[in-house]
């Protein structure tokens, strides 16, 4: 198996984190949206989010590469 370049794993954490932030962003809107055919895009938004990071999160154990903490609303 050919290891992944310090450029790709760098985009990879840099997906990770854009996704772990677009998650905290969509569910802050998922709870105060009052349009229902908004709320139905946002939540489109915000599991294709998840699917993402999960697949990220998935090639970082696969190639045994850390992954840092997500980001978290406080």
């Amino acid at each position: 198996m050919i290891q992944p370049t310090s450029s790709e794993i760098g985009v990879l954490w840099t997906a990770y984190m854009n996704d772990s932030m677009s998650n905290l962003i969509f569910n802050y809107f998922l709870k105060t949206v009052k349009d229902p055919e908004i709320k139905e895009v946002i939540l489109y938004a915000f599991d294709l989010t998840v699917k993402h990071q999960e697949e990220v999160i998935r090639i970082f154990n696969q190639e045994k590469t850390p992954a840092s903490k997500r980001l978290q609303s406080e």
